[in-house]
């Protein structure tokens, strides 16, 4: 219908949509920041992985992973003073991406940056009972905070009130294709890989651990431990990609890997990079993607049998033709949807949401889902309204 004579042209519908859609967002530059000492004590490939991704994203126009103890880096000067003796501007990037460290240098550096052009974002990992998640977000100033799991973001309450001044969003965790691809079809030794900590935190995997320990019918099933800290003393990613390319490679020996959702249902670092390397990923199902992951993978619960759980692998395992299918299924999805190239669109967006007031709006705040996610019991979390029988 034509519009109403005496709508002024400058008039807004309710609830615009501020930022521009994603073939009119521009490239921004990243500013990985981060200690060297925290890089190698914390081993954690995120920031590596991110840095490495954006070589080949159209949406990164430049990256820099540095902070004190890297090369070119002055510890006695401030994070801005560093930034504008290199770049001849303090507010040279567009998003500071920073990893909190154990002696809060960081935490300090980019406070600088509050209420500046310059968004500030960080990654909460998991908001774990008496971990004061929320205090330790509110205490950095972030204007954004990347969280894996989405049940937190929705569901917390400390961190829904912390929404009133921050934007906190659900982004997955993603794999580097340069470091975990190989052809489903390849020659792979392991039958089934189990790898990772087997604790509390992960009941399905202890089940796993001795699924794998009594045998799967005369197949190759294999259990790794967690991969051995960084021991290199200086800086360098290479060497990081190269120690944490062993991890890598047996993902891409073995045919199928075992593993789970944690205790909080959500999709571990695992779910990204497993199908990207070929393997079957044989798990419970995550409450965020679960349409993608159950036809990405196969579901199994931790509420199995070891028998009904060693003969699921056994069924796929019997049927060589149907693995590779249901793998080749799991690593078209994982190279189209669980890549940085995938993480940097969805942040890119998120910032201009963000910083809206520059195309006419208001800036955001509140909470972010990237994707869908199920809200329901999950057995472990603490939700007044789930019953754990």
């Amino acid at each position: 219908p034509a519009p109403a004579a005496n709508l002024s042209a400058t008039a807004r519908p309710c609830n615009p949509r501020i930022a521009p859609g994603k073939d009119q967002l521009r490239p921004l530059r990243w500013l990985f920041f981060q200690t060297q000492l925290d890089e190698q004590e914390r081993g954690d490939p995120f920031f590596i992985y991110l840095h490495r991704g954006a070589e080949t994203s159209s949406l990164v126009k430049e990256s820099l992973h540095w902070g004190p103890g890297f090369p070119q880096y002055d510890s006695a000067k401030s994070l801005r003073q560093n930034v504008e003796a290199r770049f001849g501007d303090a507010e040279y990037f567009d998003i500071i991406f920073f990893c909190g460290d154990r002696t809060g240098v960081i935490k300090d550096q980019v406070l600088a940056y509050a209420d500046s052009r310059v968004l500030v974002a960080t990654r909460k990992h998991e908001c774990r009972p008496k971990e004061n998640c929320a205090g330790i977000l509110a205490s950095s100033k972030a204007d954004l905070s990347v969280n894996v799991n989405p049940f937190e973001v929705a569901m917390n309450p400390e961190l829904m009130k912390l929404s009133e001044g921050m934007m906190l969003a659900h982004v997955f965790s993603p794999a580097l294709r340069s470091l975990h691809y190989a052809p489903v079809d390849q020659e792979r030794s392991v039958d089934a890989a189990l790898m990772g900590a087997i604790s509390q935190a992960y009941p399905l995997r202890a089940l796993w651990a001795d699924v794998v320990k009594g045998g799967i019918g005369g197949h190759h099933a294999k259990r790794y431990g967690r991969p051995s800290p960084w021991q290199n003393k200086g800086h360098g990613e290479d060497s990081w990609l190269s120690h944490f390319g062993e991890y890598s490679k047996r993902l891409q020996t073995a045919k199928m890997l075992l593993t789970d959702a944690a205790w909080v249902y959500y999709s571990v670092q695992k779910y990204s990079e497993a199908p990207t390397a070929g393997a079957l990923l044989v798990a419970d199902t995550p409450h965020d993607r679960m349409r993608e992951f159950r036809n990405a993978g196969v579901e199994v619960s931790a509420k199995m049998s070891l028998e009904q759980l060693r003969s699921s692998v056994r069924w796929w395992l019997d049927r060589p033709l149907e693995l590779r299918r249901k793998a080749e299924t799991g690593q078209d999805w994982a190279l189209h949807h669980a890549q940085a190239a995938q993480f940097f669109e969805q942040v890119t967006e998120l910032y201009y949401e963000k910083v809206a007031v520059e195309h006419g709006g208001q800036a955001m705040v509140g909470r972010a889902f990237m994707s869908p996610f199920y809200i329901r019991c999950r057995g472990a979390g603490g939700e007044p309204w789930c019953k754990k029988e």
